[in-house]
């Protein structure tokens, strides 16, 4: 399988406005298939139309690619710092990473807001997956390259900022470093409450993240709701509407009935007169 040029292709189809997606997808499909590419093709064809939010950070990677690598590199410094706060060291280090990356997932928000809204789509409704899916991007290495090239289906399932795996879940220290092999002058010496301080940082987190989390909530339940109201309002126009259309229906029921029994009854005499005509005919032969 020609790898680069389903890349290419992946790449190209991602980079669409969403009501293109599937129209342009089938076509390379099919342009591939006519190229007897037929892995390719079958492999493209598998590409799933992305959703909203998904949607909004590829569209991020292609408008803002300096602040999505600067996102992911922020990421890396902050498992490195949280690595090292785990050990009792670099609290002050963990503090800024924790700080740069939650600074620079806020600016890439307000130009996702950007993005939904200049494509009609509701921010108000998707910003909270967006939000989510660039914190767990920034700490899972695995989905960098993924998200660098602006390539995601789905939103990135993370807890929250402070609840993601790869904040919580790092490898730990090498076993044989000891207290002993830390470098002269490193801040365990001059701090020795840092693992405190990252403990207490962490707790800070969970609860931002908590918080976070029942905003979201609170706006989802808020947005069902109205969506909920909506779509009842539309149903009982629709029954209206569905009953004009059988009391319409009865009505022109009866009227085509109606009609079919005086066409039946003026064939009926048409048939009598036509007997009439024929019979004054043999009259006069006669």
């Amino acid at each position: 399988m020609d790898e680069d040029r389903l890349a290419s292709e992946r790449d190209a189809i991602y980079g669409l406005p969403l009501d293109e997606f599937v129209e342009e997808r089938d076509r390379r499909v099919t342009a591939l298939r006519d190229e007897d590419l037929r892995d390719e093709a079958a492999a493209l064809k598998r590409a799933r139309k992305p959703t909203v939010p998904a949607w909004a950070v590829d569209r991020l990677a292609r408008e803002c690619p300096d602040e999505v690598r600067r996102l992911l590199d922020a990421g890396q410094e902050l498992r490195d710092a949280q690595r090292r706060a785990a050990s009792g060291r670099g609290a002050d280090q963990l503090r800024t990473a924790t700080r740069t990356v939650r600074d620079v997932v806020s600016d890439l928000r307000r130009r996702a807001e950007a993005i939904l809204s200049d494509a009609g789509s509701s921010a108000s409704a998707h910003l909270e997956d967006v939000e989510r899916t660039l914190f767990t991007a920034a700490v899972t290495p695995e989905h960098h390259d993924t998200v660098r090239r602006g390539v995601l289906e789905r939103p990135l399932d993370g807890a929250g900022f402070g609840g993601v795996e790869g904040l919580l879940l790092l490898p730990p220290r090498d076993e044989g470093t000891t207290e002993d092999a830390r470098p002269a002058g490193d801040e365990a010496a001059e701090d020795p409450a840092g693992g405190d301080a990252a403990a207490e940082e962490r707790r800070r987190e969970e609860e931002r993240r908590r918080e976070q989390e029942r905003r979201r909530l609170e706006r989802q339940a808020a947005d069902l709701e109205r969506s909920h109201r909506d779509q009842q309002r539309r149903a009982e126009r629709a029954a209206a509407k569905a009953e004009q259309l059988r009391a319409r229906a009865d009505e022109a029921a009866e009227a085509a009935g109606e009609a079919q029994r005086e066409a039946e009854r003026i064939a009926a005499e048409l048939a009598a007169v036509r007997d009439e005509l024929e019979d004054l005919s043999r009259g006069r032969r006669a």
